[in-house]
């Protein structure tokens, strides 16, 4: 979660990673251990573990900013006299419209108007804006996809939750930094700010959760129904790289569904889009499993679209067609809405003597209508820096 325009280090730094980035599949990261903890094992100060960052940018009143805001180039003249060695920076870069860039969310989010980030350089800070208004207007259908040319990983998730207006959809957010930030900011509370183990983090989300305090509403924080979301695959196999064994299947951040004419598809996992499913994976590398299943009103006519397992020593077992036709699939609970339980279980032959069954219980993280996928841009977004 960004304010306007104040954190120009951290827009600046990913723009050239955006341009790369901006059609790959987003993986999970790893969770690093407390820093307190590594320190422990150390024998040395936690802070000195931390990177040398730079401090959180003053909270301000951005709805004070808001409501003072008259035009872009007002706004521009009002912040252009910013650090000179900070000028030095961003004329290096070669990013000369940050602060008219930046001054543009303020337009956008003051009124309510995503097509006013149109002009925006950064793909970062464009979302950002984009996000902003869809937040501020509580529109989560105008949350920015997390990857707009793939739509079955869903969108920004902190976006939906702040635009919602439920706290309990911070669960999906990408890692632990972004779902205690997005908590704080959904209720108010700075205390999961608190809980993170970086100080630099503890403060950049205290100071969202102060900027952003007075110009949302107190998010609900509904408990979640039924149990938490879990996950278990179960393989029956030869030895070797399909010996039979039992993983955890991560669904803890939720699934996407996407409404389609023959009903609803839903995405568990990441599926292999790279062209890379020949090499296989690294050994010591995780299980995974992926799937896509397709259940039309009737639930009892649930099946599989396409399924693929990843196992180290093995390129990538695809099931497709009238293999993954085959798969037994029982939706046994799918409420299509954001946050509503999703429950399902499919068994079947991925290949010849290598079986799988896969049990979950998790929510729907976002509900992708088909409006939506045919607005999405083909083909890729131009992104990064144009």
């Amino acid at each position: 979660m960004y304010g306007a325009g104040v954190k120009v280090l951290a827009a600046t730094a990913f723009l050239a990673l955006a341009a790369c980035e901006e059609d790959a599949p987003r993986k999970k990261p790893a969770e690093p251990p407390p820093v307190a903890s590594m320190a422990r094992v150390l024998g040395v100060d936690a802070g000195e573990l931390e990177l040398s960052v730079d401090p959180p940018a003053p909270a301000g009143d951005l709805k004070a900013e808001l409501e003072a805001f008259t035009t872009v180039d007002a706004c521009v003249a009002q912040r252009a006299a910013g650090d000179p060695v900070v000028g030095d920076a961003l004329e290096a870069i070669g990013y000369d419209t940050l602060v008219r860039d930046a001054c543009r969310l303020l337009d956008a989010a003051k009124n309510r108007d995503a097509k006013r980030c149109a002009d925006i350089i950064a793909s970062t800070l464009k979302a950002r804006c984009e996000a902003s208004v869809a937040e501020l207007a509580g529109l989560p259908e105008a949350c920015p996809f997390d990857v707009p040319t793939r739509p079955e990983l869903g969108r920004d998730a902190t976006c939906l939750a702040l635009a919602t207006r439920d706290a309990g959809l911070c669960d999906a957010a990408l890692d632990p930094i972004a779902r205690g930030a997005c908590t704080a900011l959904a209720t108010h509370d700075a205390a999961p700010c608190k809980r993170l183990s970086v100080r630099g983090d503890q403060a950049r989300c205290t100071r969202d959760e102060q900027r952003w305090a007075a110009v949302l509403p107190v998010a609900d924080a509904p408990p979640r129904v039924g149990p938490a979301p879990s996950g278990k695959v179960s393989l029956t196999g030869d030895a070797g790289a399909f010996a039979s064994d039992t993983f955890p299947l991560d669904v803890s951040r939720g699934v996407v569904v996407l409404e389609r004419l023959e009903g609803a598809h839903v995405v568990v996992g990441t599926m292999n889009r790279t062209g890379l499913g020949f090499i296989a994976p690294p050994p010591g590398a995780p299980k995974t499993l992926a799937f896509e299943l397709v259940a039309p009103v009737d639930l009892k006519k649930a099946h599989l679209d396409r399924a693929q397992l990843d196992v180290p020593g093995h390129s990538l077992v695809d099931a497709a067609g009238s293999r993954a036709g085959a798969f037994v699939v029982r939706v046994t609970r799918l409420e299509k809405r954001r946050g509503g339980a999703v429950e399902l279980t499919l068994e079947g032959s991925l290949s010849e003597g290598v079986t799988v069954k896969a049990e979950v219980s998790t929510f729907v993280r976002d509900l992708v209508t088909a409006s939506a996928m045919l607005s999405l841009p083909k083909g890729g977004d131009p992104g990064g820096m144009r």
